[in-house]
């Protein structure tokens, strides 16, 4: 009976490591995927400044001349 004991023991430690180091891992690439977010959004609006920045650039700069 000894036995059987430590083997049902050793088999529930062996499933709560196995919970413990999935659960581990979840949340480790979570969060990796939770700091890229905002790193996106920073992307973005870099990439509107810069289009705003062009735009107000061609707006100011002279066009063709107009036929009369």
């Amino acid at each position: 009976m000894n036995k059987w004991a430590f083997l049902l023991g050793a088999a529930a430690a062996v499933g709560v490591v196995v919970v413990v180091v999935s659960l581990a891992l979840s949340r480790a690439g979570r969060t990796g995927e939770a700091n890229e977010i905002p790193e996106a959004i920073s992307d973005c609006f870099d990439r509107i400044h810069k289009i705003e920045a062009e735009l107000q650039r061609l707006h100011a700069a002279p066009g063709p001349a107009s036929p009369v």
